[in-house]
Order: C-alpha cells, then sequence, then structure tokens
C-alpha cells in the first residue's frame, strides 16, 4: 500500500527494514516495554532509523530525479532522514506539552516535561539532552548509510 500512496516501488530490502523498526519500536519496544527499562534501545532506534531513513529518501530521489549524480540522491537521503528526525522531536515535544495539560498527573512522556505545582518545569535537565542525543545518533545514522551508499554506488 505504502508503494501506491508515494508511487514508488519499495524494494524487499526496505521493507525489511521497514518491519524490523516496526517490531522494534511497537512489539519490542512498547508491548515488552524495553523502552522504560532500557534507555539505550530508544538511542538504538534513532540511529537505526537515520540509516533506515537515508534508504527512504534515495528511494524517492530515484524516482523524482532518477538523472541525479550518486552525491545528489545521498544529499537528498541524508536531509529526507534529518528532516524526519526534527519533525518527530518537535512531535515529542508537542505531544508531551499536550499530555502535560490534559494529564497534569501523568508522568510517562516522550521527553519528561510535566506540570509540577502549577509551575511548568520546562525543559526538564534530562529533555534537551534526550533531543539533542536523539537527533545525533539519527544523524550519525543517516551518515553511515550515505558513506555506504555512496562506496557502493561509486565501484
Amino acid at each position: 500500500k505504502l508503494d501506491k500512496l508515494f508511487s514508488v516501488n519499495l524494494t524487499e530490502s526496505i521493507k525489511v527494514h521497514l518491519y524490523l523498526f516496526v517490531f522494534l519500536l511497537i512489539i519490542v519496544g512498547n508491548v515488552y516495554n524495553v523502552l522504560m527499562f532500557a534507555l539505550w534501545f530508544d538511542k538504538l532506534l534513532h540511529l537505526y532509523s537515520g540509516f533506515f531513513l537515508v534508504s527512504i529518501g534515495v528511494l524517492f530521489a530515484n524516482k523524482w530525479v532518477p538523472y541525479a549524480s550518486v552525491e545528489i540522491k545521498a544529499n537528498i537521503g541524508f536531509m529526507y532522514s534529518i528532516s524526519i528526525a526534527l519533525l518527530w522531536e518537535i512531535f515529542e515535544f508537542i505531544g508531551d506539552v499536550f499530555l502535560s495539560i490534559v494529564y497534569p498527573s501523568y508522568e510517562i512522556t516522550m521527553q519528561f516535561y510535566h506540570l509540577e505545582k502549577e509551575v511548568w518545569i520546562f525543559p526538564q535537565p534530562y529533555a534537551i539532552v534526550d533531543t539533542m542525543l536523539d537527533l545525533s545518533l539519527g544523524t550519525l545514522g543517516a551518515i553511515i548509510f550515505v558513506v555506504i551508499y555512496r562506496k557502493l554506488k561509486k565501484s
């Protein structure tokens, strides 16, 4: 269905990575609560998402600018990955602020923002570290993919 939605043919390897990422995030991370007990697991997912999202961006570049150079396609993939990571972090922030307003006593949020005695704790010390680590690891994953992609396409 994604193939038709974006007018691209997802390769089998991209489908496998997509299913693996969704499995790790939803089943392992949320159903088995690994995200709550192993903080490194969230960081691993951000590293993997950076890697994975570049492949999606390169796929779009192959479809929309087929005659572009390998470097341009890699850069498009890289920027796609960074953009999605940034949008995700903004979503986490907005979600946490919304949850803090609707459920002030709710303590499990994505970045640990909340109200305490009617005063915003904004941001809590860990929230900015969490966001920066997430963005940095996503960028590192994207860089790893770009380096591998360029080496494979040049040979």
